[in-house]
């Protein structure tokens, strides 16, 4: 049962990257004595992640590379990083690795998938040339 006289208001979703995100109140609604104004969020396109990649190992037939991928955002990120890659990836850790030509993408698996405002994270691959 609802009480008299009180409103009901639904307002805009909160994303769930964002655990208290900030809501302003619509100009002229009067701050947070009410004035029928609609809250808004402000947004910020995420960047996407860096990406670093230094040698482990080389061998002339093949090599191994370390790669370090870091958040830029003030908020949680669910990366996914390509990056040029010298002949066929044979084996990676700590991430998916897919290649298409000389690209390959990396996606994080579940334990460093997601991201913290300003964190990192390393992966490696090794690949034949």
């Amino acid at each position: 049962m609802l009480a008299p006289n009180v409103t009901l208001a639904v307002t805009t979703e909160i994303d769930l990257g964002q655990q208290f995100p900030l809501v302003l109140p619509a100009a002229g609604s009067g701050g947070s004595s009410g004035g029928g104004g609609t809250p808004t969020t402000p947004t910020t396109p995420a960047q996407p992640a860096t990406v670093s990649i230094s040698v482990a190992n080389d061998w002339g037939q093949g090599y191994c590379n370390n790669v370090t991928v870091g958040n830029p955002n003030a908020t949680p990120l669910n990366w996914t990083v390509s990056f040029p890659v010298v002949g066929a990836v044979y084996t990676a850790w700590n991430a998916t690795v897919s290649q298409s030509g000389t690209s390959a993408s990396a996606v994080g698996v579940s334990w460093n998938q997601t991201l913290q405002a300003g964190a990192t994270t390393s992966f490696g691959f090794c690949a034949n040339r």
